[in-house]
């Protein structure tokens, strides 16, 4: 496939009525006249990356809101979610196929959105996630680089993890915390000739700032360039708990966020002091939290 060909399944900014794919204008009425301002409009093209296949979407901001526009037999399918609503954002990437996830408490439940594109196209998100962040987050001011340089010590662990780290915090918060937990893996075949190994988790980071909570790991699939990156705001996280299993030397840190989801993540029992550590920071820094 050429690079132009291959262009074609990038998304794109819309920036006027007259670039609405023809099955979404209905939803742009309003944008009709030149004299309105026409709001930050992304539009995804249907998407076909190996078992990953979807229809065009549209995502757009509007006001206090974020809408998910989605093409499906026999019309569109529309969902809003308010700002006030989104208890997390997720963005991720593997090799060339990215996506971005909203997930908001409804009526006493969960909804979610998802939208998936090229990786090469993940520059037009950003405003979006940009705004998701800082509207569901009220950021201060901090110096980001010192915040950032709070990581530079994991050069010699995990370069990869240092700049992800850095790259996932905000202007306006600060960092309270880390732990970082390399892939464990643990023997289950021994046939001398040859060891077995399964795979217990992959390398996946924990940040807890003033203002949110970081979740940054390796997809789960054979290979290793895929990362997941989980953005939740402190007000939505009613606590953190451990528990160990002594059979398989870890510990399982779960978030509980107030909506009723949860959030696991396996780490070393050697990292137990880490996460008790964690866990004492998060009480302190939660007391602050109101929203």
């Amino acid at each position: 496939m050429s690079s132009i060909q291959t262009m074609k399944f990038w998304a794109t900014v819309i920036k006027s009525y007259s670039d609405v794919p023809g099955e979404f204008v209905d939803y742009f009425e309003a944008y009709s006249n030149q004299d309105t301002a026409f709001p930050y409009t992304v539009f995804a093209p249907p998407y076909e990356s190996g078992k990953y296949k979807t229809p065009a979407k549209i995502l757009f901001i509007l006001n206090d809101k974020i809408v998910f526009l989605e093409k499906e037999k026999p019309g569109i399918t529309s969902t809003t979610y308010y700002f006030k609503d989104i208890a997390l954002l997720e963005t991720g990437k593997e090799l060339l196929h990215s996506w971005m996830k909203v997930e908001a408490s409804s009526n006493g439940g969960l909804v979610s959105s998802t939208i998936e594109y090229n990786t090469s196209s993940g520059e037009v998100f950003m405003p979006i996630i940009e705004k998701i962040r800082t509207s569901i987050n009220e950021f201060g001011q901090s110096d980001l680089s010192g915040e950032q340089s709070k990581f530079d010590y994991l050069s010699a662990i995990s370069y990869k993890f240092m700049n992800y780290s850095r790259g996932s915090i905000h202007y306006g918060e600060k960092v309270v915390g880390f732990v970082l937990q390399q892939c464990i893996r643990k023997l289950f075949l021994d046939l001398y000739i040859k060891k077995f190994y399964k795979t217990i988790t992959k390398a996946h980071m924990s940040i807890l700032t003033d203002k949110e909570i970081i979740l940054i790991k390796e997809t789960s699939h054979a290979i290793s360039y895929g990362h997941i990156w989980t953005y939740i705001p402190l007000h939505r996280v009613e606590g953190i708990s451990t528990s160990i299993n002594k059979e398989s030397s870890t510990v399982l840190m779960t978030l509980h966020l107030n909506h009723g989801g949860q959030i696991s993540s396996i780490f070393d029992l050697s990292n137990k002091p880490n996460l008790d550590t964690l866990l004492r920071d998060f009480r302190d820094v939660k007391k602050f939290v109101h929203k």
